[in-house]
This record gives structure tokens, C-alpha cells and sequence, in this order.
């Protein structure tokens, strides 16, 4: 009787251990999370977020029973990361940086312990912070005020000027649509083609080349500038829209 008693309690002792050695320990994601945020974007590796991936997954088992408070206050933590990734701008070329940006956005929009339904729905789209908006075109959206112009030149100096400006107002348009998709694929761990990309910086080079023209009086120069934006501004139009 005594011994069989024992062996019970022997027995009962091995299932909690062993029960108790299956149970890992939480991942603290939250802190994990709070770390990334505070240190710069561009400092932010695949490695950092396959690490923050592999916490996620590990942590969804913990996720069950969290009160209306928790799954808020987590939703609000994923909400600023997403917002911060967003912010990061990856080389075309890297290709395993993009696809770890693309896989760990996804995990984040469905992450359990900060989007819980009840059984039997679908989990709604990842939750994507809205890009910030547009910045203003970095080239100067009138033509410079000249001086000293001769008779003779006075109307194809006005003209050219009159031309810089609708060059200009043009160029800033397309730029602003490209900046837009730019940013919209950022959040995506994406980028603008890198022909593109190059079009649109050469706006600026451009209108510069021109503005410098037309104050240095040299109009065949501004001319050939002008009609280089404009030849630019159509190949940016015909990939990122009017």
C-alpha cells in the first residue's frame, strides 16, 4: 500500500516536470518591439526582422485571453511599427532585406495578440499606416528673374521663362506622383524601378541647368534644357501616371 503510494506521487511529480519543461518561457516581444523603435531605421536589418518574426510566431500561444485593454495597447505598438517601417528605404538590389520587409508587414496584420476575432471569421487585411504625404519638389518652380538682357533678346528671353515655368509646374506633378508610389511601396519594403527613380532626379538637374541658362543669357542652352525636362517629365508620366 505504502509503496504503491509512492509510486503515484513519483509519477505525478515526472508529469508536472515534464509538463512544466514543454511550457517556454513568454517572448518578451513588446520589448522587443520598444527596442527597434527607438534606434534609427536605417540601422534595421534582415536579421532583426527575422528575429522579431520568430518572437511573434513563439508568442501567439500566449495571446489567448488577453483583456480588451491588452489587445488594444499591443494593436497601438504593431500600428507604430508598421508607421516606422514604412520609413525605411531599402536598395533595389537587396533583395533578402525587401522579401523580410514584405513577410514581417504580413505577420504584423496578423499577429493574435493584437488582432483577436471570433471563431470562424477571417482575419481582416494587415493593418498599413497610411504613407506620410507628399513632400514638395526639391527644383525651383519659377524661372529666374534676369537682368541686362539685350533689345533683341527681350521676347525669346520672356518666352523661355514663360516655358521654364509651365516646364516646371509640369515636372512638379509628375514628381509628386512618383514621390506618392514611392512612398506606397516603401510600406510594402518596395521601391520605384531604379530607371525611374533616376528620371526623376534628373528633373532637378535639369531645371537647374535651364534656370542657370537663362540668367548666364544663353538661351540656346536653356532651350536644350527645357526640352530635356519635358522629354523627362513624358517617361516619368508614362510609369507613375498624369
Amino acid at each position: 500500500m505504502i509503496w504503491s503510494k509512492v509510486m503515484r506521487l513519483i509519477a505525478s511529480l515526472l508529469l508536472c516536470a515534464v509538463a512544466y519543461a514543454q511550457v517556454p518561457a513568454a517572448p518578451n516581444w513588446r520589448q522587443s518591439f520598444t527596442g527597434i523603435l527607438n534606434r534609427p531605421p536605417g540601422s534595421l536589418n534582415a536579421r532583426d526582422l527575422q528575429l522579431l518574426e520568430s518572437q511573434m510566431a513563439l508568442a501567439g500561444q500566449y495571446c489567448t485571453g488577453l483583456t480588451p485593454g491588452d489587445y488594444e495597447a499591443n494593436r497601438a505598438l504593431v500600428r507604430q511599427m508598421i508607421a516606422y517601417l514604412a520609413t525605411i528605404q531599402v536598395a533595389a538590389g537587396d533583395q533578402q532585406m525587401n522579401l523580410s520587409l514584405r513577410r514581417f508587414t504580413r505577420s504584423l496584420g496578423a499577429f493574435p495578440c493584437a488582432f483577436v476575432l471570433p471563431p470562424g471569421q477571417q482575419q481582416p487585411p494587415p493593418a498599413v499606416a497610411p504613407p506620410p504625404p507628399p513632400g514638395e519638389p526639391p527644383f525651383t518652380m519659377t524661372a529666374p528673374a534676369l537682368t541686362d538682357v539685350p533689345k533683341a533678346d527681350q521676347d525669346t528671353a520672356k518666352d523661355l521663362r514663360e516655358r521654364y515655368n509651365t516646364d516646371a509646374s509640369h515636372a512638379a506633378i509628375a514628381w509628386k506622383n512618383a514621390d506618392q508610389i514611392r512612398r506606397n511601396l516603401s510600406v510594402k519594403g518596395m521601391s520605384l524601378n531604379a530607371q525611374t527613380a533616376a528620371s526623376v532626379d534628373r528633373l532637378k538637374v535639369l531645371l537647374d541647368e535651364a534656370a542657370d541658362a537663362l540668367r548666364d543669357h544663353k538661351w540656346d542652352d536653356a532651350l536644350s534644357s527645357l526640352q530635356a525636362v519635358e522629354a523627362t517629365t513624358d517617361k516619368v508620366n508614362k510609369t507613375v501616371g498624369n
